[in-house]
């Protein structure tokens, strides 16, 4: 910024300044440079404004910017029937990831198995949290196995985010 006398510079994010620094260059400019080393996840889409004022009689002049964020998901959660699964019943399981940006790629294992090659998986995203669904029709094989969801955000993916449920299959008795 310039101008006469020399403007005063201040960042600042709604009513908190995080920066009043300054320092002239011999061509007249005066430059304030925002330097913030860790920023937590409550700066995302906060609005940072460069305020120049150079006396009380003259209205101050901003420049803004919107500060946008990658973030790792924070909470997966799976939601299953709470008693135990009847065999030959199908079932929905609801899987809820919260806090990633851009939205996760949602996954559903069933044992060992990559669960979406067996079963059909949709998934929703909305602001802030993606919500994967799968469709169970219990059997046998099912009792006493893991279903587990997992949300990864792309740009991260070496740190996908996981929940898991022991499935509880009831059938009756099978003579042998």
């Amino acid at each position: 910024a310039g101008g006469q006398p020399p403007p005063d510079l201040v960042w600042m994010t709604q009513d908190e300044v995080l920066d009043a620094t300054e320092e002239s260059r011999s061509s007249g400019i005066t430059v304030n440079q925002l330097n913030l080393l860790r920023l937590s996840r409550t700066f995302h889409n906060a609005i940072l404004t460069c305020y120049a004022s150079n006396s009380n009689v003259t209205t101050p002049t901003s420049a803004s910017l919107t500060v946008t964020m990658n973030l790792r998901p924070l909470v997966t959660k799976v939601e299953a029937p709470i008693k135990g699964l009847r065999v030959g019943r199908e079932y929905d399981m609801r899987c809820d990831s919260a806090g990633s940006r851009p939205h996760p790629n949602m996954t559903w294992t069933l044992g060992t198995t990559p669960a979406a090659h067996t079963l059909l998986a949709t998934t929703e995203h909305g602001v802030n949290i993606s919500t994967s669904r799968v469709r169970l029709t219990a059997s046998r094989r099912h009792h006493g196995q893991r279903l587990t969801c997992t949300a990864v955000n792309p740009l991260f993916p070496a740190s996908p985010v996981s929940d898991t449920i022991l499935l509880n299959v009831t059938y009756p008795p099978v003579a042998t």
